[in-house]
């Protein structure tokens, strides 16, 4: 499995990291640091099983992202998950229509991370 975290935090970014081989150690993540970043991954041929995009990942939006992603046929039917420290019900709103599958309000503990990614996974979509 591979999953694509788009965050602009290099530490977040290793704490998901840890969080997902604490789950699988097969589990292959790639990072990006901003929504532009991570287009030009997805654009160099990585097909993830999952997207992660941060609420505030600079440059490219995640929400103008998220639009590109599921415009593109290739990314069109890859679960993304918006996630952050807290997401308010009117950004959850605008996300979904936009294509969103799923919200992740970032625990702030390794171990609840593990839990809510082990939860979203294990239950797919």
């Amino acid at each position: 499995m591979v999953i694509l975290i788009v965050d602009h935090n290099a530490d977040e970014v290793h704490l998901f990291s840890e969080a997902v081989r604490s789950l699988d150690f097969r589990v292959q993540c790639i990072a990006a640091y901003n929504g532009e970043q991570a287009l030009d991954i997805l654009r160099s041929g990585v097909i993830p099983n999952y997207i992660f995009l941060d609420l505030a990942i600079g440059r490219v939006s995640s929400m103008e992202a998220l639009k590109a992603l599921r415009k593109d046929r290739t990314y069109k039917k890859i679960p993304i998950v918006i996630f952050g420290t807290s997401i308010r019900e009117e950004e959850k709103d605008s996300f979904r229509k936009a294509g969103a599958d799923q919200f992740l309000v970032r625990p702030p503990a390794l171990t609840d991370l593990s839990a809510s990614l082990k939860a979203m996974i294990t239950n797919g979509r």
